[in-house]
């Protein structure tokens, strides 16, 4: 089967299954490399470096679905920030972020949409958050091509929601659960 076929086969598969095909021959050592999905839910110590070292190999240029579930110290933030922009980099079209502790609210996260700017947010079709606050500088145009809005326990500002909402004129499905919103909240 031609490579394409079989990356796609691949991207059926969770990272750690994806990665094993490797060992079935040298034509499929690298295939998993180029996977359009990234699903990273794995609970084990080494988790950061994991996907680090993942996102390292990778060499496809698209993503179609990059999922992260597993919940972050403090001193690891920054590596979702820099997971987010290697996504939008690869033009993802489905985000699913879990950063929350089962049965345990924990510190917010801060999602930067501004790591979507320069044209990465042309190809977000569907974004899911759980554990976060939504943060934007002046000027985020927002996600024009998004379809699905899902929000988890996110802290929600009335700027924050006018501008991202205003910005969505495809959006046909907007979730909002245990969201911490304003008093009047209009959409």
């Amino acid at each position: 089967l031609p490579d394409e076929i079989l990356c796609s086969i691949i991207s059926l598969l969770t990272v750690r299954e994806a990665a094993t095909t490797s060992v079935l021959s040298i034509k499929w050592r690298h295939l998993w490399k180029r996977t359009l999905n990234l699903n990273f839910d794995i609970r084990n110590n080494e988790f950061i470096l994991w996907v680090d070292q993942l996102l390292q190999l990778y060499h496809g240029s698209k993503i179609e679905t990059f999922k992260v579930n597993h919940p972050l110290s403090n001193e690891y933030v920054c590596q979702s920030d820099e997971w987010i922009q290697f996504a939008a980099s690869r033009k993802v079209q489905n985000i699913t972020l879990d950063l929350s502790k089962p049965k345990n609210v924990c510190k917010l996260y801060c999602f930067l949409c501004q790591l979507f700017a320069q044209g990465r947010c042309f190809s977000l079709k569907h974004l899911s958050l759980t554990n976060y606050n939504l943060s934007m500088l002046l000027g985020f145009g927002g996600f024009k091509s998004l379809l699905s809005f899902t929000l988890n326990l996110t802290i929600l500002l009335l700027e924050n929601l006018q501008v991202l909402l205003s910005s969505c004129i495809f959006l046909g499905w907007l979730s909002l659960t245990c969201c911490i919103c304003p008093p009047r909240l209009k959409i």
